[in-house]
């Protein structure tokens, strides 16, 4: 079968019609059927057009009922044409949501590279990059020799811009597949946890908040680059919400198959009502809004979904030891905690 499905200016929004199909729907008048002897496959089939003010249905069908019968044809076509509104509302629909993901994935990786280029020009004046431009590579040694801590720091904040315009791009790209593939391989858990903690340690320490990271011997299977991005939304999301001058704990267990890791520290409290709503997409925590702390409500619900392309799960718990509730500039930070837990590996192997 042989579709198309068209806006009232003729623009397609779904078919599978051949470029020459055209020749034969130009002798086609509008709600009638004709049959022809199609010049690609050389089989008879029969065609129609059918109209309304939402647009236009155009069909070509081998099949022997609708070639044989016209009426038959036509409730075939009277069906299409009868979800023509719908199939129009759907389209809008879909296109409105991507547009939105579109939207907020340019913006994100924009101002993500604005900051990139501000870290640089704050480093190097761009004043001073161009007033000699042969002396450019010189002219940055210098401010290196000059300024070797705010090189360093630089290069970190840059980095972890980087990194957070990949997890922008990993997102999208396993968010958006209704099929994901992720390759769960085998990787030893404290070096992957450093891996992305390495980014926020600058974060922390502005914060005078010191992290302390357990020794583990564990290895587990995980899809490297969604996990990543998963664990990189908790970290960034600590960075804003625990309490300065304190401490930031990370430890593992195993148990029953499934390796833990576990992070303990002073933050924001989690009401029962946000911890119901914690990884709903736009949602973000009441404190967190009024203290003008608050993203786009995108971290856990990513980390969720990430963690569910690595058959992985996050509990949250909340306040779990009350006698350390303390008020620091005041603002209450409770004692929460935030558990990953993922498939053990006891060999080396993978899962395509």
């Amino acid at each position: 079968m042989k579709y198309s499905i068209r806006q009232p200016d003729n623009e397609e929004i779904a078919g599978n019609m051949l470029p020459q199909c055209g020749a034969c729907f130009s002798q086609c008048k509008t709600n009638s059927t004709t049959k022809i002897k199609c010049s690609a496959d050389g089989l008879t089939r029969r065609l129609g057009l059918g109209k309304t003010e939402q647009g236009l249905v155009l069909l070509c069908s081998p099949d022997k009922d609708d070639v044989n019968s016209s009426k038959v044809f036509r409730s075939r076509m009277s069906a299409y044409v009868t979800i023509l509104s719908h199939v129009m509302t759907v389209r809008t629909d879909m296109a409105a949501a991507f547009n939105q993901q579109m939207k907020r994935l340019l913006h994100n990786l924009t101002s993500l590279n604005a900051h990139c280029i501000q870290e640089i020009f704050d480093l190097v004046s761009q004043d001073t990059l161009t007033k000699n431009i042969s002396q450019q590579l010189k002219t940055v040694q210098n401010v290196l020799k000059a300024s070797p801590q705010k090189a360093a720091r630089t290069i970190l904040r840059i980095a972890k811009n980087n990194l957070a315009m990949k997890s922008e791009f990993v997102a999208m790209r396993y968010l958006e597949d209704a099929s994901p593939h992720p390759q769960l391989r085998v990787h030893q858990i404290q070096k992957v946890v450093l891996n992305v903690l390495h980014a926020f340690f600058q974060d922390f320490t502005d914060h005078s908040v010191r992290v302390y990271v357990n020794d583990s011997p564990f290895t587990v299977l995980l899809d490297y680059d969604t996990f990543h991005v998963a664990l990189y939304h908790v970290f960034d999301n600590a960075t804003k919400y625990i309490m300065p001058n304190s401490e930031l704990i990370v430890s593992f267990e195993a148990k029953d198959g499934r390796v833990k890791v576990v992070l303990d520290m002073l933050s924001l409290p989690i009401s029962p009502q946000e911890l119901a709503r914690l990884g709903e997409e736009g949602f973000s925590g009441s404190l967190a809004i009024r203290l003008q702390l608050a993203g786009h409500g995108l971290g856990m619900f990513r980390t969720k979904r990430l963690l569910t392309v690595n058959r992985g799960l996050l509990n949250v718990q909340p306040n779990i030891s009350p006698s350390k509730v303390i008020k620091h500039n005041g603002i209450t930070y409770e004692y929460n905690r935030f558990v990953f837990s993922l498939l053990e590996s006891t060999r080396e192997g993978r899962i395509g």
